[in-house]
């Protein structure tokens, strides 16, 4: 399992520095690809189906908690640039 969680990993890897952007397709599978790293990072091995259950629901609630913080309390007050910097601190802590 640990073999095939590497060979994952290396294969996300090699598509991320391969993959340009450059058409809407293309960008999102970029966040895929991001989203798909960060999931199997966090994840076990020892139940891959559940862990990856887990963490993705735990993601889904991760985006709607940085949208209600961006949108409700740092962007009304602030600049878009400020209200960024700020949403990004903010994510070490979270």
């Amino acid at each position: 399992m640990r073999a095939s969680f590497d060979s994952d990993l290396s294969e996300m890897r090699q598509m991320l520095a391969q993959l340009v952007p450059d058409t809407p397709k293309k960008e999102a599978l970029l966040g895929c690809l991001h989203l798909a790293r960060a999931l199997y990072r966090a994840g076990g091995l020892d139940e891959p189906m559940a862990a990856y259950t887990k963490n993705l629901e735990e993601t889904i609630a991760f985006f709607v908690e940085l949208d209600q913080l961006y949108y409700d309390e740092l962007r009304p007050d602030r600049t878009q640039e400020e209200a960024v910097a700020l949403l990004l601190e903010r994510t070490e802590s979270m």
